[in-house]
């Protein structure tokens, strides 16, 4: 097998811990494999015998070259690519090598549009992943010319890093006691950040001890700053930028709830996450946090865009103690059965025995 990814080093997103998660899933198999990472400069990790990797410092035209010339590995019965954006190399790989190719679906790249290229290579995958039934129902809604191939859902688990990352104080803590988190990449649209500060505006008026820290950083994350100073709320939603796995850590132990209203969340580990250090979420009813945030269960539903629906949601994690301890034991209980990073790689090696 040779698995394509976008990257492995250091935290830097989901895609990269997902990759990494297939790197762990290989490791402790003993079938022979190799790894093609894009943007890694060099191996940051002891691979057993059985495995090799590659990594090409972001010349993509190099790989894409290596993939022209390179011999197939001598047992390679597969190719997996694990982000849209390396198919046409995967696609190079898997005509030379006469290889079937799976390719892995994370989120709304796979809804988006796809440049001429992809389209074109994707016609060489014999069969799709996705990391919960909604992306997958919105790629083949997306690209109907796809729906009838080979797919199934994989879905996804916490990273290793995180479980085992000691909890540590973030510096924000020491003048925050109450308050609700949210953490995000602030790159898109339709995370729903609007939303959530003008419902926490409604919450801050009536419990002025309650604050919001957004963890995460990006390019809107500047005049969503901006937004909660001009609506009067600044000092007390905390931006804190990018934090490490263990104040991450310490950010979920002590929050009286998660909140994240995307409207296009491909799976959203980030519930995961909180729900493992049982925190209640609060998602939106749209995208594939329905999956995991059960409505009444694990957490609370709003439509995109409610406000006052958010502001009564969050209403309620102040106000009733003992529905929001029955939500975080539930979620808790649901991440332990079948979310842990033990899950997705036994899952992952399922796959992969079965093709």
């Amino acid at each position: 097998m040779v698995v394509l990814t976008d990257g492995l080093n250091g935290q830097v997103g989901g895609v990269q811990r997902v990759s990494r998660s297939v790197l762990a899933a290989l490791s402790s198999d003993t079938t022979p494999s190799q790894v093609w990472s894009a943007n890694d400069s060099s191996p940051s990790y002891e691979l057993p015998l059985h495995m090799g990797l590659r990594c090409f410092d972001g010349r993509h035209a190099a790989m894409m070259l290596e993939a022209l010339v390179s011999d197939p590995p001598s047992s390679c019965r597969r190719i997996y690519c694990m982000h849209l954006r390396l198919a046409p190399v995967a696609a190079l790989m898997a005509w030379r090598f006469g290889c079937p190719l799976d390719v892995f679906l994370h989120g709304v790249e796979a809804w988006g549009g796809l440049n001429l290229l992809q389209r074109q290579s994707l016609q060489w995958a014999t069969s799709f992943s996705a990391n919960s039934r909604y992306t997958l129902q919105r790629f083949q809604l997306a690209h109907p010319e796809f729906a009838n191939r080979e797919s199934m859902v994989i879905s996804l688990g916490l990273n290793e890093e995180f479980v085992v990352a000691p909890l540590v104080k973030h510096p924000v803590l020491s003048k925050v006691r109450r308050y609700f988190l949210s953490v995000t990449r602030y790159a898109e649209t339709y995370k729903g950040e609007g939303t959530l500060l003008e419902a926490f505006q409604s919450v801050h008026a009536t419990h002025p001890d309650v604050h919001l820290i957004c963890a995460g950083d990006g390019p809107t994350r500047c005049s969503l700053e901006e937004k909660a100073r001009s609506m009067g709320i600044g000092d007390f939603v905390h931006f804190v930028g990018r934090v490490s796995d263990g104040e991450l850590a310490g950010l979920y132990a002590h929050t009286l709830g998660f909140v994240l209203l995307s409207e296009g969340e491909g799976f959203g580990i980030v519930f995961l996450e909180a729900m493992y250090h049982g925190k209640p979420c609060i998602a939106s009813n749209v995208d594939a946090a329905q999956e995991i945030v059960l409505e009444g269960q694990t957490g609370l539903l709003v439509p995109p865009g409610d406000v006052s629906g958010t502001a009564r949601a969050m209403m309620r994690l102040l106000q009733e103690s003992s529905f929001v301890e029955k939500l975080g034991n539930a979620g808790r209980q649901l991440v332990v059965a079948s979310h842990m990073p033990v899950h997705f790689q036994e899952r992952l090696r399922e796959h992969f025995r079965n093709e």
